[in-house]
């Protein structure tokens, strides 16, 4: 009896139930999301203090970082850098990132706060400007060759490092390093052959580098030994013994009071070689004598050298034509855009142009 009233009243529960239904689960509370990070302020990994949080700046969540002890928060000022920074500080830029726990000057900018040293002063009002050169002034603006220039700048922005130098070939030639923001500083203009030369001033706040130019002109202190007269500021003439010497394909020209042996093959380039010979060294190798066709022979002495150098120039010049030729003769140089510029006396009265690495010429003067 028992048993049939507990399934009597299981089989009401049955019918009660809508089985077509699935259960409904209960619902998980939601789980709250966390702050967005464009909602505080980029900083070095520090918890700043309340207040401090500036809204709109994103950063990418970095471990926590500890200040040093004493330490207060600065907040970065528009075109300022952490080398700016270190300028106000007796610590280095590498010891700021590290201080406060970052490895790139690029992790932070305008606005990100970083800690710095009690004593840091704040930025100036100079800081706020971009960097640049906002003045550049060379006096005299013509020189003779070997005068002095005046030179004088004022920079603007966050700068931490100033340097000066010219330009040559297109590239910067520093003069002098780590020089104030605004100051003058007197250069000697050269004396090599010029007729201008331009001087350059850059300054840096650690990640770029501005740069200002202007050209000073050179009086030239001597003329050319011939005519018609080249462009250029010429040296002064070197007057001395040359030593010439022709070949089937070219000559060689060699200066003993320079020590240089210029080398000239028809249709190259011209070469330049150092005097490799040392007296008491053989004049000559004999045993080649016996191969020279008739009529034709090997240097001897300095030249003899040079000639056996590379086996480029001997083949290119072949052998000697003649003997050497010795003549009083004249040099000069000047400076130009592709370098230095030479021309010098050959034996016949005629003046050579070399310039290294480029096409020798041989011209009759006026």
């Amino acid at each position: 009896m028992f048993r049939r009233s507990i399934l009597a009243f299981v089989s009401l529960l049955i019918v009660g139930c809508d089985l077509s239904e699935s259960p409904q689960l209960s619902q998980q509370p939601a789980i709250p999301r966390m702050a967005s990070s464009s909602s505080k302020a980029q900083t070095a990994g520090f918890n700043l203090p309340s207040g401090l949080a500036a809204s709109g700046t994103a950063v990418p969540r970095r471990a926590p970082c500890t200040a040093p002890s004493g330490w207060i928060p600065y907040q970065m000022h528009l075109n300022e850098t952490i080398y700016s920074l270190a300028v106000y500080t007796p610590f280095s830029a590498d010891d700021l990132l590290k201080a406060n726990c970052l490895t790139a000057p690029t992790e932070i900018g305008p606005g990100s706060w970083v800690y710095v040293p009690p004593e840091t002063p704040r930025s100036s009002a100079s800081t706020f400007l971009p960097l640049g050169i906002s003045a550049l002034v060379a006096d005299p603006q013509t020189v003779s060759a070997g005068g002095l220039v005046n030179l004088t700048w004022q920079t603007q922005g966050p700068v931490v490092r100033v340097r000066i130098g010219w330009m040559y070939q297109n590239q910067f030639i520093e003069e002098v390093g780590s020089l104030p923001s605004t100051g003058t500083w007197q250069l000697q203009a050269p004396a090599d052959g010029r007729e201008s030369i331009t001087y350059m001033v850059r300054v840096s706040d650690g990640l770029q580098e501005i740069a200002a130019q202007t050209t000073v002109q050179i009086r030239c202190p001597e003329s050319w030994y011939f005519s018609p007269q080249p462009s250029g500021c010429p040296s002064a003439p070197l007057i001395t013994t040359f030593h010439e010497q022709h070949f089937e394909r070219g000559t060689i020209v060699y200066i003993p009071a320079l020590g240089e042996h210029y080398v000239l093959i028809v249709g190259q380039a011209g070469i330049r070689l150092s005097d490799p010979f040392v007296p008491g060294m053989p004049l000559k190798d004999q045993a080649l004598d016996a191969q020279i066709p008739a009529g034709l022979r090997q240097p001897t002495g300095p030249i003899n050298y040079a000639w056996r150098s590379d086996d480029t120039i001997a083949v290119g010049l072949g052998y000697a034509i003649g003997e050497e030729n010795h003549y009083l003769g004249m040099m000069q140089r000047t400076v130009n855009a592709s370098g230095e510029v030479l021309y010098f006396s050959s034996g016949s009265g005629q003046v050579y142009r070399f310039v290294s690495g480029q096409a020798w010429q041989l011209f009759s003067p006026q």
